[in-house]
């Protein structure tokens, strides 16, 4: 029986403990990047925003469900191969420049992408900016253990630059 309530002790003071710590960590977390991809810009605009052949380029994720389809007011769900489902949708897009999607999942928040064209229009600087709050201060500290949203960033421009690039040789 003392066992048994010694454990139980432990697990209800290692809850509250996550909580403080998650309660310590900032609930906003924010990562940007740019990336120079010798592409034209509108094979990288087309590759950003065509939702459904993202699980082609991209290997984290399984699946995009789009739920709407309209230029500048996509909505969809992204399914990673891990983790639960995000939700998507459009809050302002010129194209081929500029494209600001919030999300809603575990965390939700905004991205940013912007396309500058460089010279002779045979290649893009695209900068990412992303930013994204967890609320709940225990899986603040999950997401801050699991989750990198640096090298996310990192990761989604060196993917998009090798695909971009590779349909371009």
């Amino acid at each position: 029986m003392k066992i048994l309530l010694f454990t139980l002790l432990a697990a209800v003071v290692g809850v509250i403990a996550a909580g403080l710590v998650g309660l310590l960590l900032p609930a906003t977390r924010t990562a940007s990047a740019t990336r120079e991809i010798a592409a034209p810009p509108e094979r990288v605009w087309r590759l950003m925003t065509n939702l459904a052949a993202q699980p082609t380029w991209r290997p984290g994720v399984a699946a995009v469900e789009v739920l709407d389809a309209t230029p500048g007011r996509e909505h969809w769900i992204e399914r990673p191969l891990s983790g639960p489902a995000i939700r998507f949708h459009t809050e302002r897009q010129l194209a081929p420049t500029d494209w600001t999607i919030a999300f809603s999942g575990p965390a939700e928040g905004r991205w940013t992408g912007r396309l500058d064209t460089q010279a002779g229009g045979r290649g893009v600087l695209l900068n990412i900016e992303e930013s994204s709050t967890v609320r709940n201060p225990w899986m603040r500290l999950v997401a801050r253990l699991a989750f990198d949203p640096q090298a996310f960033v990192d990761t989604y421009l060196g993917q998009l630059a090798a695909e971009a690039e590779k349909s371009g040789r």
